[in-house]
């Protein structure tokens, strides 16, 4: 399994299913999700995502999904700008019963 510490994250202290870390010399941050087999993770920084793809596909099989909708009863919308800019709402909407 491909060690959180060989890619430059770190633990987050208040959930042991959060990690942070930097794995682009001078790139920004990613922050990575794990519950059970289903990973979610985010950068600004396209090339950040792409090379925790790459590190985490040498170890082992995994799809790549795209761009998340739904994790864990949470519901992701996104709103990309012309200047860059992006703005994503998360709602718990789908848990609650009418």
């Amino acid at each position: 399994m491909l060690s959180s510490l060989v890619i430059g994250l770190k633990n987050s202290p208040t959930s042991p299913c959060l990690f942070v870390g930097q794995i682009l010399k001078g790139g920004p941050p990613i922050c990575i999700g794990i519950y059970v087999d289903d990973i979610i993770y985010f950068s600004s920084c396209d090339a950040v995502e792409r090379k925790f793809e790459e590190q985490l596909s040498q170890s082992v099989s995994v799809d790549f999904m795209g761009q998340v909708s739904h994790f864990l009863g949470i519901e992701f919308a996104w709103q990309f700008h012309e200047d860059a800019h992006l703005i994503v709402n998360l709602t718990q909407q789908s848990l609650l019963k009418h």
